[in-house]
Formats: structure tokens, sequence, C-alpha cells
């Protein structure tokens, strides 16, 4: 770039001077300061939504849900798969899908599709959390209120 080239044209008749010799070689390594060693990090826009369990179902033993348009969240007896499904924009910048519960983390997957056995041990409200996270450390989250029975 110009910074590079003015700063040798300006000193060029000193060029065998040891002082200015040194000067030229740390101009060469450390480079012209007009231009970027390392372009930013794209943005990346992270999408993640919990596809099972789904609102106003019952789930028995990681069966089928049962739809009953009463309830006011999942209902949950004995053990379910936890499934997500995430994208990024740019496409196929996702890194990692993390599955939490009460914010414990239970399960890492990196691959699609997204899921997780869970055997929930507390009965009771419990609030599932899923992160999904780019390659340039962008995320989105979802979190959902569950019911387990036991």
């Amino acid at each position: 770039g110009p910074a590079n080239h003015y700063s040798k044209e300006a000193h060029a008749n000193r060029i065998n001077e040891n002082g200015m010799r040194w000067a030229f070689y740390e101009t060469n390594l450390f480079g012209d300061p007009e231009i970027a060693i390392k372009d930013p990090n794209p943005t990346v826009d992270v999408e993640v939504f919990i596809t099972q369990p789904t609102q106003h179902a019952l789930y028995l033993n990681d069966g089928s849900p049962i739809q009953l348009s009463f309830l006011t969240q999942p209902v949950i007896i004995g053990d379910i798969t936890i499934q997500a499904s995430a994208e990024t924009n740019p496409k196929d910048m996702l890194e990692r899908v993390t599955f939490k519960v009460n914010n414990e983390t239970i399960a890492v997957d990196d691959e699609a599709p997204y899921e997780c056995k869970w055997n929930p041990y507390k009965k009771g409200t419990q609030t599932i959390q899923v992160i999904a996270e780019s390659t340039y450390e962008n995320s989105a989250e979802e979190t959902q209120s569950v019911f387990v029975l036991w």
C-alpha cells in the first residue's frame, strides 16, 4: 500500500545505514497499516426451535405426543427425546446445539438431526433450553417449560 511505498521512497538514500536497514525490515515484517491482516468475522444469523416436546401435548415413555388442547405446557411421563431444528445464514456454519434442563447441560450435538434423550429425575415444572452456536460464536436459544409427572 501507499504507506509502505512512501516509507521506502523517503529513505532510499540511507538504506546502507544500519539503523535504517532495521526500519526497512520492520516495515516489511509488520506490513502496511492500511492492509487488513484478517477479515473481520462475518455476520452469521442463527435460528433454533424446539420441535419436541410441543405445546398442548402429553408424552408417555418417549412415545408419540397425545394432543390435549387444555394443557398449558407439555406434560412428560417417563423418558422423552428432546428435538430441535437449527440453521444459520449463511448455510453450514452451525458448530453445535447444546441441550440444557434447568441450566444444567445434558447433551451437546454437532450433527443434524439435533436431539437428545432425557430421563427426568425431578418432578414438577422443568425448563428446557436449547442453544445453537455458529462457527463465529454467534448463538440463539429457545426455552420451554414442561411439567414432569414421573
